[in-house]
């Protein structure tokens, strides 16, 4: 093999691998995880309303029934967690929100009413990226759901009732119960989109129901200044400097 052969081939095995890395989980570090493909910043903690102090200090109301309500292990009801987000100011940033769920089809919400193949908005193995939570859940963390794409029960879904999901690498505190999404019913006015971390369903529920809340804010808090070979512009310099050793190889 001549140099310019192992050139090329070193070159399209750097590719793939650059590539490969494009996909996942960042740690930033202060508390807060970067996710490159969804392009926003999660918070570590996943149910830090419980462990900042914010809902013990905050506690009001009774489980699932005020339409204002904050328990003392981080359930809220969806005004609550609306609310709690919205008004977070954590690692300097004061633009939080909870994490939101779009139509996958990108215009309207389909309810497909526990589809298990992840094609319909409600539903399971939901590997989009218009759902945030979803997209956490099925694709970054590999967590599994309790039905199959094909529609059988999956023999490696284990029952966790409200715990902490064990194993999900840089996330912290993830708990087996649904989550808020920062989205109302479009139907259903009083209705908002949840994500169920045990069972792995997508759905849509009352908003008085206490759930507990998670939340990120748009873009990378590394800003644009930070070195990452999966960027287009990286990618573009490694290209031109990999093409003029290429040329150099060719004229020995």
């Amino acid at each position: 093999m001549n140099s310019f052969s192992r050139f090329t081939g070193l070159f399209i095995i750097f590719s793939v691998f650059s590539v490969q890395s494009v996909a996942g989980l960042i740690d930033r570090g202060q508390g807060m995880i970067y996710d490159d493909v969804l392009n926003i910043t999660w918070l570590q903690d996943a149910n830090y309303a419980f462990t900042s102090g914010y809902a013990l200090a905050n506690a009001s109301g009774s489980k699932d029934g005020p339409l204002y309500n904050i328990q003392a292990d981080g359930k809220m009801s969806w005004q609550a967690a609306d609310q709690w987000a919205n008004n977070l100011v954590f690692g300097g940033f004061n633009d939080w929100r909870l994490a939101s769920i779009k139509p996958l089809n990108g215009t309207g919400f389909s309810y497909g009413y526990n589809a298990k193949n992840g094609t319909a908005d409600y539903g399971y193995n939901i590997a989009s990226t218009q759902s945030e939570l979803a997209y956490m859940f099925n694709v970054n963390l590999g967590l599994e759901s309790l039905y199959t794409v094909a529609d059988t029960v999956n023999s490696n879904w284990t029952f966790i009732n409200d715990a902490i999901i064990p194993g999900t690498g840089l996330i912290q505190n993830l708990k087996s119960y649904s989550y808020w999404s920062g989205t109302q019913d479009s139907l259903i006015s009083n209705h908002a989109w949840t994500f169920n971390n045990m069972t792995g369903i997508q759905t849509e529920t009352g908003i008085n129901n206490s759930f507990y809340a998670w939340a990120v804010r748009d873009g990378d808090i590394a800003g644009n200044q930070a070195a990452r070979v999966s960027e287009p512009g990286s990618m573009a310099l490694l290209s031109l400097a990999m093409f003029a050793l290429s040329a150099r190889l060719r004229n020995r």
